[in-house]
């Protein structure tokens, strides 16, 4: 079977777990993003041609992705919280 991939938080061009609140986690066949500072928060992710695959509102502070749903590959998250600052 094919491994399916999601990115982790990429800033500044090194890999991080935690940045701007979010916390960003695999296990399994599930990619968990955690955000214990606010709420209200848009989780975005790209495929690597830029095109956007899906959309999410975090309207909890735990948000669970089935990575099933997806084309093996790997993809990009983007993290957005209420007062606008972007985590990639």
């Amino acid at each position: 079977a094919e491994q399916r991939i999601l990115a982790g938080a990429i800033v500044d061009g090194v890999e991080e777990k935690e940045k701007g609140g979010f916390e960003i986690s695999k296990t399994g066949n599930f990619v968990i993003i955690q955000n214990t500072i606010s709420y209200n928060n848009k989780v975005e992710i790209f495929d690597l041609a830029g095109k956007l695959v899906e959309s999410f509102l975090m309207t909890e502070n735990i948000l669970t992705i089935d990575l099933e749903k997806y084309e093996s590959g790997i993809y990009l998250v983007k993290c957005w919280s209420e007062n606008g600052e972007r985590v990639e």
